[in-house]
């Protein structure tokens, strides 16, 4: 990913809290995800229109090529700060330089599904409903 395409999902995500960066992951290797997902048998519980695929590196280790993406770790950092870079001592680094990765799971449109909205999911969703304002700050 070029160093322009990255400072400008930066300045979009300061800018406007989200970015979308096209084309990260080539149209053939995203297919082979894609196939994956729609391959594997018994989907977790069903959500009218979507197809879940819970813990997808349970699946296939493959899928942690999505969450080691350079461009994924240069944007976290730059969100949330934290070391990024991968070490067999990770666990012995003060909290504040720790990322977690907390959900890996795969959900699919399906064809005849209308589309969604902007929404957050829980637990952020119960929050707003309740009167809570939002963080000014990244939290995931």
């Amino acid at each position: 990913m070029s160093r322009p395409l990255i400072d400008t999902a930066l300045h979009d995500l300061d800018e406007h809290g989200f970015a979308f960066m096209e084309n990260m992951i080539p149209a053939d290797r995203a297919a082979q995800f894609v196939e994956k997902i729609l391959t594997i048998p018994n989907p977790d519980e069903p959500l009218e229109g979507y197809r879940i695929v819970r813990e997808l590196l349970n699946v296939d280790k493959k899928f942690g090529e999505l969450m080691v993406h350079p461009a994924l770790h240069e944007i976290l950092h730059h969100l949330i700060g934290g070391r990024t870079e991968g070490a067999k001592n990770a666990f012995a680094w003060p909290a504040a330089d720790r990322l977690r990765l907390s959900i890996v799971d795969g959900l699919v449109s399906q064809p005849e599904t209308e589309p969604s909205w902007w929404h957050m999911d829980p637990p952020m969703s119960q929050s707003v409903r309740q009167g809570t304002l939002l963080p000014d700050f990244p939290l995931g």
